[in-house]
């Protein structure tokens, strides 16, 4: 098998059992992302393109990886929160959307992607979707822009940060 862009993470991964590995030893922002991508629920849903942009790394070195080839260099620095509050946030209705508290998730000791995956599935295409987080979550963001969201990220207190998709 061929592993393209579009391969799903699960797919990539029975081809390659050692996938997660090479991983690993490519870029170490894999270990933030080890438990979660290690689910099949959430390898089903993502391709490698939105691992790269998850991890923030050149989709090209995880096809190459994934079909046993020589990856590039390792990836750049990470989104982080805007300095200026886009004027579209002002104007969401947040009673009206559709909300994840992460926090809580993250306290069990689990990790949310699988449910925030299913919330995206269920949203209206005109609907607004709002992540409670204890951090801000760039991987999040990035794998939301590849599926067509705009965002923007507060802090609203320690380990409380609220970020708000919109599609575009």
């Amino acid at each position: 098998m061929t592993t393209t862009r579009d391969t799903s993470l699960i797919d990539a991964w029975m081809a390659r059992e050692d996938l997660f590995d090479a991983f690993l030893a490519y870029n170490p922002a894999f270990h933030e992302f080890n438990r979660v991508l290690r689910n099949e629920a959430v390898a089903s849903e993502v391709s490698l393109a939105e691992v790269a942009i998850m991890v923030n790394s050149p989709e090209g070195d995880l096809i190459a990886i994934a079909n046993g080839d020589a990856p590039g260099e390792t990836p750049s620095k990470p989104m982080e929160g805007e300095p200026v509050r886009p004027d579209w946030v002002d104007q969401v209705d947040l009673a009206a959307a559709r909300t994840i508290d992460t926090r809580p998730i993250f306290d069990n000791g689990m990790e949310p992607l699988e449910t925030i995956l299913k919330e995206l599935g269920e949203a209206g295409p005109d609907e607004v979707i709002v992540v409670e987080a204890p951090f801000c979550p760039a991987p999040l963001r990035r794998l939301f822009a590849k599926r067509g969201y705009e965002s923007s990220a507060e802090e609203l207190a320690p380990n409380h940060w609220r970020c708000i998709f919109r599609p575009t």
